[in-house]
């Protein structure tokens, strides 16, 4: 080219150009030199394209080893710690999982600016048409939002109708639909009331799980639940009408208290009293499905009917007067290995004597100290040990059949203990252990008082034990 100095790159391709013999290569070489006048670019040598390839596959195949840390969702609380594993983080809003593995907290920023959140802004509803307006606020607000900035075709080939309301619910986010759900005061008031009637429940399951037997009570108890519960709905007249309660028509509206009658709780009714009338009736219809629903659950699958339950009444010592010999006949006749006998006894002399010393009970005067014990087994033990005169013991037969008849369970709340017992004591480091060591440590344990480590045993027992494991270790 006259007139312009050739560069060093520009001279090297003349120079292959001149040395190449090869068509192929010659072609190759005119085209990379016409590249060069065209552009004017530094050109690449091309004995370094096989390296850049290389470069290329060897970052292609570098590892990234970023892992999701605790110190993220501290900065973004809606990231938090993913199933898929540590390269991974879940977000709450959006509920997918996003890699981590290249950024680190550079993958998560991006996210989290995705879909602000409106929450700052937000004046919580204290009533049902404050949170309305409220919600139709934020609708136009997404509605503003979604607008694309460029033209809308107005024909558009097919259109989804849906109502305002759903288009509404169906544009809020998750934080926002639980915002609603909180500061609702129906939600509210609802809460309210099962605050309110939660404790009647509680205090029938608190006293079935004691560990006391509680089968002379259970009937009664479950009785005065099911009429504590009708007290609340029911008009008093429809109560007293009917001699169970479980024979109250309460299904029956006519029966039902009015609306400002219900037992609710007075927190629950001034929160009532703040709604609307739609509102208010929807509430009201609901609270007494919830009564109905409940009344008829326990009439169809709680003892109330069963006759052993109503029999074991006859082992409550407060009303021992008014108690009948047919209930204890009908638990010797049921169990007959509970009836004691002496060794030239017979079953029907045996019989006559529970008998005769049920009757002389009923005419005793019981101390208070006794009837002041707070286990019913307690008591019964204390009239066993109540002797005559010429020293004999008085209701030895009858005390004896009473407590056997009060070790029926009256739930499955002790069972469950049981197996919270085999399960703290055959634990994953002793998996091993035969049944037979079980039984025996469970036997130990349920006759143990006190603390393990502050037991105090015997020099002859200790030694023993040790012999006993020497035994065992020599086999």
């Amino acid at each position: 080219m006259p007139g312009k100095w050739l560069s060093t790159s520009e001279m090297v391709p003349n120079e292959a150009a001149r040395t190449c013999r090869n068509p192929s290569q010659q072609f190759l070489v005119a085209l990379w030199l016409l590249h060069i006048v065209l552009g004017r670019k530094q050109p690449t040598p091309l004995i370094k394209s096989s390296v850049r390839r290389s470069t290329a596959a060897s970052k292609s195949k570098k590892k990234y080893l970023q892992v999701f840390l605790d110190s993220y969702t501290a900065e973004f609380p809606c990231f938090v710690t993913s199933r898929k594993g540590d390269k991974y983080g879940f977000c709450t809003m959006c509920a997918c999982d996003v890699s981590v593995s290249h950024g680190g907290k550079a993958d998560i920023k991006p996210k989290s600016q995705q879909r602000p959140s409106f929450l700052g802004s937000y004046q919580i509803p204290k009533t049902a048409a404050a949170s309305a307006d409220v919600r139709d606020e934020v609708q136009r607000d997404h509605q503003k939002r979604k607008e694309p900035r460029g033209k809308i075709d107005p024909t558009p080939a097919k259109k989804v109708k849906l109502s305002s309301e759903s288009t509404g619910r169906a544009s809020l986010t998750c934080e926002e639909r639980l915002l609603y759900f909180l500061t609702s005061d129906v939600n509210f008031s609802y809460g309210l009331f099962l605050k309110s009637v939660i404790p009647v429940f509680d205090n029938v399951n608190a006293q079935l799980q004691s560990q006391a037997p509680q089968i002379h009570l259970l009937q009664s108890l479950l009785m005065q639940f099911l009429r504590d519960l009708l007290a609340r709905f029911v008009n008093p007249s429809a109560i007293k009408a009917c001699s169970l309660p479980q024979e109250v028509p309460y299904q029956d509206l006519k029966n039902q208290k009015a609306n400002e009658d219900l037992v609710l709780g007075s927190r629950t009714l001034s929160v009532v009293e703040g709604l609307r009338a739609s509102e208010k009736q929807e509430f009201f219809s609901t609270v007494r499905k919830y009564f109905t629903v409940t009344c008829d659950y326990i009439r169809h699958k709680f003892p109330l009917k069963n006759e052993t339950l109503n029999k074991a009444e006859v082992a409550n010592l407060k009303f021992l007067n008014d108690a009948s010999f047919t209930s204890l006949r009908f638990f010797v006749e049921s169990f007959p290995q509970i009836l004691p006998q002496g060794k030239n006894e017979s079953r029907v002399e045996a019989f006559d004597a529970l008998e005769v010393e049920f009757a002389e009970l009923q005419v005793h005067r019981i101390s208070e100290d006794i009837l002041s014990e707070e286990r019913i087994d307690v008591q019964w033990s204390e009239v066993g040990r109540i002797t005559s005169i010429d020293g004999e013991v008085k209701f030895g037969r009858v005390s004896k059949v009473m407590l056997q008849l009060l070790a029926i369970p009256h739930s499955n709340a002790e069972c469950e203990r049981i197996f919270s017992m085999v399960k703290n004591t055959r634990t994953e480091f002793r998996s091993s252990l035969s049944n037979k060591t079980l039984g025996d440590l469970l036997m130990v344990k349920s006759h143990q008082t006190g603390r393990c480590f502050e037991q105090v045993d015997s020099d002859n027992f200790l030694r023993l034990a040790k012999y006993a494991t020497a035994r065992y270790l020599h086999k």
